[in-house]
């Protein structure tokens, strides 16, 4: 996955201390997070503070949900695929949360 992402003041990033998550992705099937990262500081540079720049990052696939009551993560033939989008958000180290990007949606193979 591929982010854009602009930050006015230059603080987004963690300490090598700070064991804090501060991207996190949620599901939209469910509503829960499906993977957090940490996003290590990033020095400032010159006079502006303000910092922009791209983020590459793996997600690793997730398992279809099934509406019929079949467990999660099993092959199925009677509901072949599921669709998904993820919502991505992160936090700088003043706590200030980012808006919510939306990725297309994602088909998931199901059998």
């Amino acid at each position: 996955m591929t982010i854009n992402f602009t930050d006015g003041d230059g603080d987004i990033g963690l300490t090598r201390d700070d064991i804090s998550q501060n991207l996190r992705i949620i599901d939209s099937r469910t509503g829960e997070l499906a993977s957090s990262f940490k996003i290590p500081e990033i020095p400032a540079s010159g006079s502006n503070n303000g910092i922009r720049g791209t983020m590459r990052f793996r997600v690793f696939s997730t398992c279809c949900i099934y509406t019929n009551g079949q467990a999660p993560c099993e092959a199925s033939t009677l509901i072949p695929t599921n669709v998904l989008k993820l919502a991505i958000t992160l936090s700088d180290r003043a706590g200030n949360v980012s808006n919510t990007v939306e990725t297309s949606p994602i088909t998931l193979i199901c059998n």
